[in-house]
């Protein structure tokens, strides 16, 4: 239901949701990260917030190769390349599902981009 609102820009609804996921299921990983999401899209003053749900599901479960690929993009927005680097290969090793592993392999060639390491950018866009 969160993510139909989420989908039909009702973000309050969708908050609403994902909170009552929350209350029924505490460990819910997916709940935490989209909460975690709406935090980040208000803006900056939220991020705080955001970055307490991402760390509450990475303590939950971290393996998760969602979680692990929102830090490392967090990681990434810092300049942390080696943990962003070691995040989002994990990430990548860690799911059979094509999105999560191109959102992986996203993280690592902006990483090397922004490193100027062309040549290994160039191999994880691809």
């Amino acid at each position: 239901v969160g993510l139909c609102f989420y989908k039909l820009n009702r973000m309050d609804l969708a908050r609403v949701a994902f909170e009552r996921v929350l209350q029924l299921d505490r460990s819910n990983v997916d709940a935490m990260l989209a909460l975690a999401v709406l935090d980040l899209n208000a803006g900056e003053k939220a991020w705080a917030s955001a970055m307490d749900k991402i760390r509450s599901a990475f303590d939950t479960n971290p393996r998760n190769p969602s979680v692990l690929n929102e830090f490392a993009y967090y990681f990434l927005e810092k300049k942390q390349f080696e943990r962003s680097n070691a995040l989002a290969l994990m990430a990548y090793h860690l799911t059979d599902v094509p999105q999560l592993k191109g959102y992986s392999c996203y993280i690592l060639a902006k990483g090397y981009h922004l490193q100027e390491d062309y040549d290994q950018a160039l191999s994880h866009y691809g």
